[in-house]
């Protein structure tokens, strides 16, 4: 059952708060519809977090039953922890304003949590929401995220917030995300849990669907920022793994498979059986790599430290 906090009598015995951060995205509507559809039987919370002042989000979104808070201060991470200090739910649950969960997410979710073993779950993103060129191409080449890892940087895995659930007393024990990020504080809240003793479980059948980004140079800012955060996430974690600089290989072997092999096969199979798939995939190749690339060499000037 869906409540608003309002709701007195319910609000001390919320399942599920899910938080969703939102800044001038109207797709926000797709995503509370589904939340608003699902199976879950216990009691849940959706609270939506705007990072505008303006507040353009709400008047599309009053007539939902949700908490509504405005952040003023500019950053995903602000939001996500505005949310988690007004959280009444035993679970809270992270999503984006661009993901429609299945109707069985939340159900799911809490069935897993029923084991007291279990402290963060991580569930699946597929990415196949979207109509423009760039979107197609990530769903052929982009279709499932599963847990991640930054092995140069650490051994652990991590997962996006558009699909990950934590306990509600690990995030106040964290003292929620480290704001001095812009992109990677998923990743860094996800190590910091398990350097506490938590253990991430991944959830094959908690499925979010995903819009992927609407334009390329959107694509290659998006693994820009990752970039820069990869650095900052370096120079955080540094004195646990014990690395004074760290040399990535993956954007240089992507980059050079992009541009030379990639070239290749595509032209290749484009002449001779008329197939653009190769051609799409060197595209998004040198468009990740080469922004991995330039973010790691600026990265690397802003925070004084070497990461290459």
């Amino acid at each position: 059952m869906l409540i608003k906090q309002r709701d007195s009598t319910l609000k001390n015995s919320i399942d599920i708060s899910v938080i969703i951060p939102v800044y001038d995205d109207k797709r926000i509507i797709n995503c509370l519809n589904a939340l608003c559809a699902q199976k879950f039987k216990g009691i849940f919370e959706i609270i939506v977090v705007e990072n505008d002042k303006t507040q353009k989000i709400l008047k599309l979104i009053k007539n939902y039953k949700i908490t509504y808070l405005c952040c003023h201060k500019k950053g995903s991470y602000f939001t996500r922890n505005m949310g988690i200090n007004h959280a009444k739910g035993k679970i809270i649950v992270f999503t984006d304003a661009d993901c429609i969960a299945n109707k069985d997410w939340l159900k799911k979710i809490w069935q897993t949590f029923q084991n007291p073993e279990i402290n963060i779950i991580a569930g699946k993103i597929l990415n196949k929401i979207g109509n423009a060129k760039i979107q197609k191409y990530q769903r052929e080449f982009l279709i499932t995220q599963g847990l991640q890892y930054l092995t140069p940087i650490s051994p652990l895995p991590y997962m996006p917030t558009a699909n990950i659930a934590y306990r509600n007393h690990i995030l106040k024990e964290l003292k929620g995300f480290d704001t001095q990020f812009k992109s990677g504080g998923d990743v860094d809240i996800s190590w910091r849990a398990q350097y506490s003793g938590y253990k991430l479980t991944f959830l094959t059948d908690a499925i979010i669907q995903h819009e992927g980004r609407t334009s390329f140079f959107k694509y290659f800012r998006q693994f820009y920022n990752y970039g820069i955060g990869h650095v900052l996430l370096f120079k955080k974690h540094k004195k646990i793994n014990g690395k004074k600089f760290v040399f990535n290989p993956y954007p240089f072997k992507g980059l050079i498979r992009a541009l030379s092999l990639g070239i290749i096969k595509g032209l290749f199979h484009l002449c001779y059986k008329r197939d653009v798939y190769y051609i799409k995939s060197c595209y998004l190749d040198t468009l990740e790599h080469s922004a991995l690339l330039l973010s790691a060499l600026i990265g690397s000037l802003r925070y004084k430290v070497l990461y290459i």
